[in-house]
């Protein structure tokens, strides 16, 4: 090969290395198994991804550069050196406080939210919903109903965007194909706790940290992607068991409160503070909660409390913070990436959050923690404006290697 054709396949290469480890989302039918399954708007995925590349560049990802790149599939398990070390073994399934109660409602939003939303008004209890992305998409009602609840002070969290399993299993709730046997992929666990954050920002303009399993199901490797990703899995210790009645004559409110009071007793045996669990997607389940609150009330010494009290965890990510990595590691991204930026940047207010690691996971009315950065220190990620200039410079030197190349070879 001559040298001129050297030249311009490398410079080929060159080009194709700038995107060649970008991650992206593979297309639905790659990891979605329900029908009709919706996506969050292509600006608000894009807006999503763009914020992953400029704070964790493209890749390759190299275990110990200091730069936990979760996108490219690091987290806590596969890369302690750079994304610390795992300390969550499995989901938290009981309140912090004796005596706390907390209601909350998977698989939504439904055509029942609202009645649910209106029970709850009456009896001014503050629940949880743990939400669907595909559910939020597909119809704008439920996306309404979403508004709706997150307006009225519930608190909104995250059940995955189609109800795949993050246990072993990966089975799905309403499959319209064949499922593959056996635990996610990495890029399948990314798309559907990453979509589900992408599409509940997109209707309230919040990035939820509460997530609970499907099934309750988890597995060491979606345990690790869930911290690293600076998430809180949260499961149960008081079922209802609502979902075993559906399509059989005894789907009734009062048998499900029946079965929500037998469980209840049991566990009040062995705990002293309650996280409950109802579908609301099913109109007779909704139609007991008032009968469950009632019981709950009449019982000495209980206090019906919001999961982010319960836990003593904020609902909602810091507004600046990035929405794909626990805030303790987005400091050490984003110095990472500044390295590698010649031109001085202006430290953006979403990477001076970053720093604020305490603030980020203290309970609701934790005082704010100051982050102390040295003013002359530049620990933060590139502006937009920078990273798009360095990239557009390398891409315009390949691009004028080519046609040098071209020419020559020619």
């Amino acid at each position: 090969m001559t040298t001129p054709r050297r030249l311009l396949l490398a410079a080929l290469l060159a080009l194709a290395a700038l995107h060649a480890h970008a991650a992206t989302f593979a297309p639905p039918s790659q990891w979605c198994y329900v029908a009709d399954c919706a996506q969050p708007p292509l600006p608000a995925v894009n807006a999503f991804l763009n914020a992953e590349k400029m704070a964790l560049g493209d890749g390759p990802a190299r275990c110990g550069n200091g730069v936990c790149e979760i996108h490219l599939g690091e987290t806590c398990l596969s890369c302690a050196a750079d994304c610390g070390a795992c300390t969550m073994a499995a989901p938290i399934r009981q309140c912090k406080n004796k005596g706390d109660v907390a209601l909350t409602f998977d698989d939504g939003t439904s055509s029942f939210t609202n009645e649910l939303l209106d029970v709850l008004a009456v009896a001014k209890v503050r629940a949880t919903f743990f939400v669907l992305g595909v559910e939020v998409m597909r119809t704008p009602a439920h996306a309404a109903s979403l508004k709706r609840a997150h307006d009225a002070g519930h608190v909104i969290g995250m059940h995955t965007y189609s109800h795949r399993s993050l246990g072993d299993s990966g089975r799905v709730q309403a499959n319209n194909r064949p499922v593959p046997q056996g635990a996610m992929p990495f890029s399948d666990l990314r798309a559907e706790i990453a979509l589900n954050d992408v599409a509940v920002h997109s209707v309230l303009g919040v990035h939820p940290r509460l997530v609970r399993p499907p099934f309750l199901d988890f597995n060491t490797r979606s345990m690790a992607y869930l911290e690293t990703a600076g998430y809180v899995p949260v499961n149960i210790n008081t079922d209802s068991d609502d979902w075993q009645l559906a399509n059989t004559p005894r789907a009734t409110p009062e048998n499900v409160f029946a079965q929500f009071r037998t469980r209840f007793e049991l566990i009040r045996q062995q705990s002293t503070s309650f996280i409950h669990l109802q579908h609301e997607t099913h109109q007779y389940s909704v139609r007991a909660v008032k009968l469950i609150i009632d019981y709950l009330r009449a019982q000495p010494g209980l206090k019906f409390v919001g999961l982010d009290e319960c836990l003593g965890q904020r609902a909602y990510r810091d507004p600046t913070a990035l929405p794909f990595l626990n805030p303790g590691l987005a400091a050490r991204a984003t110095l990472a990436n500044a390295k590698n930026v010649s031109t001085p940047v202006v430290a953006p207010p979403a990477a001076r959050a970053a720093n604020a690691t305490q603030t980020a996971n203290a309970a609701p009315a934790a005082a704010t923690t100051a982050a102390v950065v040295p003013p002359a220190v530049v620990t933060q990620a590139p502006t937009s404006a920078a990273v798009t200039v360095a990239v557009e410079h390398v891409r315009g030197v390949l691009l004028a290697a080519v046609a040098m190349a071209m020419t020559l070879a020619i």
